[in-house]
């Protein structure tokens, strides 16, 4: 336990240095995510457009689309960030073959323990994790006891435990999920835990002195239940607009969950700057089905960020006309252009293209783009 409350302390403080000296950067961080649904029952089976409900929940609130935002109080609006951070079904399996992102297995255990965390062995009636390097992997099962959800904080990323454990009832928006909790909001919270962020009344059982240590969120003393009218003042913020209990950390009703500040959003695109989310953030490439060949000196490219123009020069002699290709990460091909015979430099036009990690494909050499 001692190992690692410090191994935790040293990846924040990394994280707390990076983000105290970051230069701001425009870039769509984008999540491969593989579901595994664990049922006994034709109920706990969830949907494909149940889960894939979910995943659009994640990407409106990670990048302020949700469509209730304009109910976020006037002195928050300034606050409320769009995260710059995108989630999608990862579509090749750790083999290789095509996926949907969605992983089914049917279970003879009834009701998933936390402490033992059964759903995450296939041994014990659940599944093993998938690289969680390459992978946030979200488990779905019928949770013993009261829990919506939890997650583990991302100092464990790269071990089989790291990622989001959800019940199934609160998993995905509509579809017969449980009101209050029917919009989603448990896995937008849960995945906050997996990139730094803390509850935001910094679970100190009502006192005033812990923290979320995010210096934009207000004091706040407790968790918050229900669907409170604005303002709400307590022991910690006794005046001005309260707290914040539209936070996504803290505990209010689905329906009352509405943002991440502008301090939230630095944590967490600080925790995914680490060199240990280098494969995840920028989409694992072998999860898209992609084999990257990092040493091959075919045609170098510049300048990469790149904003309107990115510069590919050829270090040998083309005899043909060559396909030049932009993919995004799932393989979707965006621009597909001629690298004319003979020609040492092509330039090509990414203008249209929004930021994001993506992939320039010549002679079936890959190298990574990023957009700003």
């Amino acid at each position: 336990e001692n190992s690692y409350r410090i191994h935790n302390e040293n990846f924040m403080n990394a994280v707390y240095e990076y983000e105290a000296n970051a230069i701001p950067e425009k870039s769509i961080y984008r999540i491969p995510v593989v579901v595994h649904v664990l049922y006994t029952t034709p109920s706990q089976n969830l949907s494909d457009a149940r889960i894939k409900s979910q995943i659009d929940v994640l990407n409106e609130d990670y990048r302020k689309l949700n469509i209730d935002r304009t109910s976020v109080p006037s002195s928050f609006q300034p606050l409320h960030a769009d995260c710059e951070i995108e989630f999608y079904l990862a579509s090749k399996k750790p083999d290789g073959s095509n996926f949907n992102g969605i992983n089914r297995v049917s279970t003879n255990v009834t009701l998933f323990d936390i402490q033992s965390e059964n759903m995450k062995s296939t041994a014990n009636g659940g599944v093993n994790s998938w690289n969680t390097n390459k992978y946030l992997n979200i488990w779905v099962c019928n949770i013993d006891g009261a829990p919506l959800g939890y997650a583990f904080p991302p100092s464990n990323i790269g071990t089989s435990n790291y990622g989001v454990v959800v019940d199934y009832r609160y998993f995905g928006r509509g579809f017969g999920t449980a009101s209050p909790y029917n919009k989603g909001r448990t896995l937008t919270h849960e995945v906050g835990h997996c990139f730094g962020l803390e509850h935001i009344w910094g679970d100190d059982d009502g006192a005033c002195f812990g923290s979320d240590n995010i210096g934009d969120t207000p004091n706040q003393a407790d968790a918050t239940a229900g669907s409170p009218s604005f303002p709400q003042l307590d022991a910690c913020t006794q005046n001005g607009s309260g707290i914040m209990f539209m936070n996504y950390m803290d505990y209010s009703n689905d329906a009352a969950l509405l943002m991440f500040t502008n301090g939230q959003k630095a944590r967490m695109r600080s925790v995914l700057n680490q060199a240990s989310f280098n494969q995840l953030v920028n989409g694992s490439i072998p999860s898209v089905g992609i084999d990257e060949v990092l040493s091959n000196n075919f045609f170098s490219i510049y300048p990469n960020p790149a904003k309107d123009n990115l510069i590919i020069t050829c270090n040998n002699d083309l005899q043909t006309n060559t396909s030049v290709v932009l993919l995004d990460l799932s393989g979707k091909v965006l621009l597909h252009e001629l690298f004319e015979k003979n020609s040492l430099k092509h330039t090509l036009n990414i203008s249209s293209i929004t930021s994001g990690v993506y992939l320039l494909k010549i002679n079936n050499t890959f190298k990574k783009v990023v957009i700003e």
